[in-house]
C-alpha cells in the first residue's frame, strides 16, 4: 500500500505533480513540501483549488494555504 500525492491540471487533463510514498507514512506527511514542490512548478499559474479527504485536515496544512490564499475543499474529520 502507498500514500500518493498528487497535483493535476484538470484543464489539460495533466499531472503537475506526483510524489509516492510509502504506505507506513501519515496521509498528510510531506504535504507542505509537496505543496511548495507543486507551486514552484507551476510558477505564476493560478492555482485553483486545492481537494483533500479529513486527512489533511491540519490547523499547520490550512493556515499555510490560507496563507497562500489557495481555495480548498477539505473534508473534516467525521
Amino acid at each position: 500500500t502507498s500514500h500518493p500525492l498528487l497535483a493535476s491540471i484538470a484543464e489539460a487533463r495533466m499531472v503537475a505533480n506526483f510524489w509516492l510514498r510509502p504506505g507506513n507514512v501519515h496521509r498528510a506527511k510531506n504535504f507542505l513540501q509537496f505543496l511548495e514542490s507543486t507551486l514552484h512548478h507551476l510558477g505564476s499559474k493560478v492555482f485553483g483549488l486545492l481537494h483533500a479527504d479529513s486527512g489533511f485536515f491540519d490547523e499547520t496544512i490550512l493556515a499555510a494555504k490560507e496563507g497562500k490564499q489557495i481555495p480548498d475543499i477539505v473534508l473534516p474529520p467525521g
